[in-house]
């Protein structure tokens, strides 16, 4: 039996701390993750920069106080030269599909993260594992021509 969702944000959540330190230790100033399933991300942004204490941190876009989505994890990397990051965690507990591909598009779309990640603990259903693989639509898991 599948855990609840809910269930995996706590491991993954732990586990994109490890990552974004390993990866970005050398530029960060700081790094903060966390599960944001519950809140808007416009108010997740809030408690991020508010937990820096640093009054001369902004977030660099203000159009954020209209993000009023809810990303399961969320994420900002203070840069070391005064940039921000925003990274967006998208968690299933069934097989991903192309439902769940769309809205972590729009999300993106809307957001426009440096990071966004669609994970799963049941990996991908038949259909979108023939779209990326068969159909060769990887274009779908690219923005930004990254």
């Amino acid at each position: 039996m599948a855990a609840r969702e809910v269930e995996l944000y706590n491991d993954i959540v732990n586990w994109l701390r490890r990552y974004l330190d390993d990866r970005f230790s050398s530029i960060a100033r700081h790094i903060i993750v966390m599960d944001t399933h519950d809140i808007y991300l416009n108010d997740a942004i809030n408690r991020m920069v508010r937990m820096i204490n640093d009054k001369y941190i902004r977030f660099p876009h203000p159009e954020y106080v209209t993000w009023y989505i809810k990303a399961d994890i969320s994420g900002l990397i203070f840069t070391r030269d005064g940039k921000v990051a925003t990274l967006i965690v998208e968690v299933k507990n069934k097989s991903l599909t192309l439902d769940h591909l769309a809205q972590l598009i729009g999300y993106v779309m809307v957001v426009k993260p440096e990071i966004a990640f669609l994970i799963s603990s049941n990996g991908l259903s038949k259909q979108l594992n023939m779209l990326l693989i068969n159909y060769k639509r990887l274009d779908l898991l690219k923005y930004k021509d990254r």
